[in-house]
């Protein structure tokens, strides 16, 4: 929820009396509503010191009875100010302001009580804002086409409003300045011996205070390791330039800040500053509200967000501290995220991670985890997830890009792969797919010669897997990828949507086929680890013995109701019986005393 409140501040112009009037729909104790008059400093009302009007005749006679809307005038012309002939320049500064600390300025408003005397014509020339007195910058908020009033209206001519801020940019310190003000000056239109009077100028300045914002949380090792411990520097950065201030952690590695000014929609980098062992950032989109669980994970970074949307690489983009660099486990080229070597991308519970880039990992252990109730959708090419991909129970990932895993898939939540290719990396790292509910790939591929890949043992008919594209695994001759069920003996089950033929050199183990599935292209070079079903394209049913092995007998082949013959030691034989698919066994090895 936005905490942006608007109040406003009405000046009268600053020859004798400023005004303030404030109004809030909040009463902290420090701030009331109230009205603050007091003499303006020299330099404030009239002044020639401009250039866009100069009229040499004469000028603003007296000045001072602008200061109040009450029917005394000051005025400008007679006889001396003609048709098309412009007025002396009404300057207005020194006004004393004083906003509270880290104010942004919304809009600013000028009001005007004006009319030419006696049925004379006349219309705006200047209605400019001034950031040094007399020096007019941005819009002329000038309206040429509209004559004044002939008589006093009692009422106000506005320019600019709430949201308008005059074609510049305003600082809390630059309305505060006495520089700021308005340069006005008017034109006569057909008449000779024109009179111009206005009664009282005001000018309104919204602006949105400052948010007090308090942050705290605690300091771990890691993501579910133990706690930090003390004297480690915390330090916030807001928006990736503003620092904020730093805290150290006390025995529990608890920090907290408070008072600082946040907004909603900034974006917050908390991280552990100058440790030599631990590193570590939390970044995330706040709503303006304080936080009490902003916790840091030692080699993590954390993402999530408050304000009910997502958090994308180009908010970390943003939010990275470049004089910081040292301390941040990521970094950012364009829209594309690389988290340093063996710092885990850990999105923060119930939140939504949009990558309008590719992410990347680095080391075995730099993971991707998808806390509780969390979401991630990887619609960019190229991700690469070196260590582990684990999603959390109602947390959601969900991959329509190209996208390499090193180590393994856990997923106790919701997995779309809906399209493009997941492949399987890194030969020395072994990967265990699990899954709590039925799972499905769009292609799925390695080429990791030597790789292990372990799928989840079915019990009660789940889950199954199945391949919707291709079913892509392609080791070397004489080192093939292994396939197999995470419990040796206990079969996973695959469901291939169509037929297969991109597999070649993999070795399978305990690989059932679903009901109703598709085949692989018979192939001599997939090898039988055994307990495999007949969709695997198995040509030589026995695995070849290891060198001084020699196989037992099967009573048949698994296809056609035998068992598999274990291996045995040199001059040893051992039978199987029945067929593993209908409940035939694996004879043991036979142990022969030396």
């Amino acid at each position: 929820m936005s905490r942006k409140i608007f109040k406003k501040i009405i000046i009268a112009i600053p020859i004798l009396i400023i005004t303030f009037v404030m109004v809030f729909n909040y009463e902290p104790t420090e701030i009331k509503a109230l009205t603050v008059t007091g003499s303006p400093s020299a330099g404030a009302g009239v002044g020639d010191s401009g250039t866009s009007c100069n009229n040499a005749d004469g000028d603003w006679a007296n000045p001072t009875f602008a200061a109040s809307s009450n029917n005394s005038y000051t005025d400008f012309g007679g006889n001396f100010f003609d048709a098309n002939e412009i007025s002396d320049e009404l300057q207005v500064s020194n006004l004393g302001l004083a906003l509270p600390a880290g104010s942004t300025i919304d809009g600013i408003t000028v009001e005007i009580e004006k009319y030419a005397g006696g049925g004379d014509l006349a219309v705006d020339y200047d209605v400019r804002l001034t950031k040094t007195a007399g020096v007019q910058i941005g819009t002329n908020k000038t309206d040429t086409a509209t004559n004044w009033a002939t008589a006093d209206p009692n009422s106000y001519v506005s320019y600019g409003g709430a949201t308008d801020k005059w074609g510049t940019t305003w600082t809390e310190a630059e309305v505060e300045t006495t520089g700021f003000g308005l340069v006005f000056c008017g034109k006569s239109t057909n008449d000779a011996n024109v009179n111009l009077y206005i009664d009282h100028i005001q000018i309104t300045v919204y602006y949105t205070p400052a948010i007090s914002v308090d942050l705290s949380g605690t300091v771990y090792q890691s993501s579910g390791g133990s706690n930090i411990g003390a004297s480690k520097t915390i330090t916030v950065y807001k928006n990736g330039s503003t620092s904020l201030g730093s805290d150290t952690t006390d025995i529990n590695g608890a920090w907290a800040l408070t008072g600082l000014n946040i907004s909603s929609g900034d974006i917050i980098n908390v991280y552990i500053d100058g440790d030599a062992t631990y590193k570590g950032n939390t970044v995330f989109v706040s709503d303006g509200n304080n936080q009490t669980n902003v916790d840091i994970y030692g080699s993590t970074l954390i993402v999530r967000h408050d304000t009910g949307s997502n958090i994308t690489n180009t908010n970390l983009s943003t939010a990275r501290v470049g004089t910081d660099a040292n301390d941040m486990v990521y970094s950012v080229s364009g829209t594309n995220l690389t988290a340093t070597t063996s710092a885990e991308i850990h999105v923060w519970t119930g939140d939504t991670f949009a990558p309008d880039g590719f992410i990347k990992t680095n080391g075995a252990v730099s993971n991707l985890h998808i806390d509780d109730n969390a979401s991630v959708s990887l619609s960019t090419t190229d991700n690469i997830i070196n260590g582990n991909i684990t999603i959390n129970t109602g947390a959601t990932l969900t991959i329509s890009a190209d996208t390499k895993l090193g180590g393994n898939l856990t997923n106790n939540g919701t997995f779309t792969h809906s399209a493009n290719t997941l492949e399987f990396i890194n030969s020395a790292t072994p990967s265990t797919i699990l899954s709590a509910t039925d799972i499905s790939f769009s292609t799925l591929k390695s080429s990791a010669a030597g790789k292990i890949i372990k799928f989840q043992k079915q019990i009660a008919g789940s889950p199954k897997f199945t391949i919707t594209g291709q079913f892509n695994f392609q080791g070397l001759a004489g080192n093939p990828i292994n396939i197999s069920s995470d419990t040796s003996g206990t079969e996973w089950h695959i469901h291939l949507n169509s037929s297969q033929s991109s597999v070649s050199n993999i070795r399978v183990t305990d690989s059932a086929c679903a009901v109703g599935t598709n085949s692989i292209s018979a192939n001599a070079s997939i090898i039988d680890g055994g307990n495999n079903g007949s969709c695997w394209g198995i040509i030589n049913v026995n695995a070849p013995p290891a060198v001084g092995e020699s196989p037992g007998g099967g009573g048949g082949t698994l296809k056609t109701g035998g068992g598999r013959g274990g291996q045995q030691p040199s001059g040893a034989t051992a039978d199987g019986g029945g067929d593993l698919e209908t409940g035939g066994t694996v004879a043991p090895p036979t142990v022969i005393s030396p």
